[in-house]
């Protein structure tokens, strides 16, 4: 069997294995949007809009340098989650 390429690169960064491709996203400012968009459009079922650049601001900001659960958590405590309006299929 042939060994695992862990090597790769996120952006100008390059990383070999777990530990170095965390410290390149940990690094990395726009990790924290990105996982911040993703998470919020995931938990209201739809697509964001520019309606939400507000919400996602907040999130990231409320966020920053935190755990994933306290990103889930802090969506899920959002207005934005908790009055979201049921959408047909």
């Amino acid at each position: 069997t042939e060994p695992i390429d862990a090597s790769g690169s996120l952006g100008a960064v390059t990383f070999t294995g777990a530990i170095e491709l965390a410290a390149a996203l940990a690094a990395d400012p726009r990790v924290a949007t990105c996982a911040a968009r993703k998470g919020l459009s995931y938990s209201l079922g739809r697509a964001l809009t520019v309606d939400d650049d507000a919400r996602v601001t907040a999130l990231v900001a409320s966020w920053k340098h935190g755990t994933v659960r306290q990103l889930l958590h802090a969506i899920v405590a959002s207005d934005a989650f908790r009055f979201r309006r049921g959408e047909l299929p």
